[in-house]
């Protein structure tokens, strides 16, 4: 058994070995302590082109804004931006409730 520590001491540069994980646990111990717990940060960006909420919050069925080119469905959410401002708003409203 004391040779087997004596290993572990050793041994923290192989990886895999119980003296590598040793160190780098202590490495995150130690880093946590000296910055505070990890903060995880996600970017939403909604893609407004294959957004059926935007036709819907303007009128329109799901088939007719399939039914659109993207040059159309680009145009009309340029004529609607706050179709597009509501689509967002949905769509972070439901990130927040499901995910968060």
């Amino acid at each position: 058994m004391h040779l087997f520590c004596e290993l572990t001491v050793i041994s923290k540069k192989l990886q895999g070995s119980t003296g590598y994980k040793l160190c780098h646990r202590n490495e995150i111990q130690s880093l946590t302590h000296a910055f505070g717990i990890p903060v995880l940060f996600i970017t939403l960006n909604p893609h407004d082109l294959s957004n059926v909420l935007v036709g819907h919050f303007r009128g329109s069925s799901e088939g007719e804004w399939h039914m659109m080119s993207s040059y159309q469905q680009a145009a009309f959410i340029a004529s609607h931006p706050a179709a597009a401002a509501m689509a967002f708003h949905e769509q972070i409203q439901a990130f927040i409730h499901v995910i968060l």
